[in-house]
């Protein structure tokens, strides 16, 4: 969870940098959204355990799926998955 909000603290600042707070909030919309969906179907079912996994899930697509999909925000996915990459020495 604490990479997810590192993710989310440079996709802040990106944002923000370029003057494109809309995206900002496009993306927080759609993680509530995400959200709600998958806290209705996995809380009933695993009670506080669907509760996180449902915010993991919807931080997921919020965070890495949303930048495949807006052509402005694949820059900002390329940085991100390249914290990933292992570097040879």
């Amino acid at each position: 969870m604490i990479l997810l909000s590192s993710i989310g603290a440079i996709n802040g600042i990106y944002f923000k940098t370029l003057n494109k707070q809309n995206k900002l909030m496009n993306r927080q919309i759609i993680m509530m959204i995400f959200n709600i969906i998958f806290n209705y179907l996995l809380i009933p079912v695993y009670g506080p355990s669907g509760a996180m996994i449902s915010v993991v899930i919807s931080s997921f697509i919020s965070f890495i799926l949303y930048d495949l999909i807006d052509k402005d925000c694949r820059e900002i996915n390329k940085l991100k998955l390249s914290i990933f990459k292992i570097r040879r020495r």
